[in-house]
């Protein structure tokens, strides 16, 4: 049902679009690059040496050690019903949603710790041999978190406390006394305000002289 009121918002369909291109192929040709099946190959080349799943496979390779060692298994059926939903979930965010990994961290660490977990349950009663194991898979986990606290230190942070980009801006007045700032060359606004936006719908209209009154959307 459409409603003939002015504070209609524009449709998002574009800017969705835009948002799944961009994170199948997060470079400036994102939107020629992102159709079709072509960006999954070099998807997987940039992500998969990333610190998820690097995590991913050390907890899978835990895993598999303890089922080795345990040489039993525990509930089967427990991991099926656990792991099913959660790959239908990842299958649907990779191949019909926006597949950027800084959406999907938990979910997609779920698919190694799942599986440790799981296999933690056979070696419970395995005697001093499986404890001793497990204790070892613990200082293993222990180590990779702080590896990846300190690459964080080293890599990320420096990167958060550097400088924000200088963007050149154009100017769009929206009326006498409101300005719209659109940057360019990028869809960043960074340190422009307070009115900005990378990517401004056509139509938006001012209620007042003032940002605070708010804007309408026309046709």
């Amino acid at each position: 049902i459409a409603f003939g009121v002015d504070w209609v918002a524009p449709d998002p369909s574009g800017l969705i679009n835009a948002t799944k291109l961009w994170a199948r192929s997060p470079t400036p040709d994102y939107q020629i690059m992102g159709q079709g099946w072509g960006w999954i190959r070099p998807w997987l080349g940039a992500n998969l040496t990333s610190w998820v799943f690097i995590g991913i496979l050390v907890a899978l390779v835990a895993a598999l050690v303890l089922l080795v060692v345990a040489r039993t298994v525990w509930r089967p059926g427990a991991l099926v019903a656990l792991l099913t939903p959660q790959l239908l979930f990842l299958a649907t965010w990779f191949f019909i949603g926006a597949p950027h990994v800084r959406y999907m961290w938990a979910p997609l660490l779920l698919l190694g710790l799942v599986p440790l977990a799981w296999m933690w349950q056979a070696v419970q009663d395995g005697g001093r041999r499986t404890e001793v194991l497990q204790e070892l898979v613990m200082y293993a986990v222990a180590v990779e978190l702080v590896a990846m606290v300190v690459l964080a230190s080293a890599f990320v942070w420096p990167r958060l406390s550097a400088d924000m980009p200088n963007v050149a801006v154009t100017t769009v007045p929206l009326n006498e006394s409101i300005e719209l700032l659109v940057p360019e060359g990028t869809d960043q606004c960074w340190e422009n305000f307070p009115l900005c936006s990378g990517m401004p719908a056509s139509g938006l209209v001012p209620l007042g002289n003032l940002i605070t009154d708010g804007f309408v959307h026309t046709p």
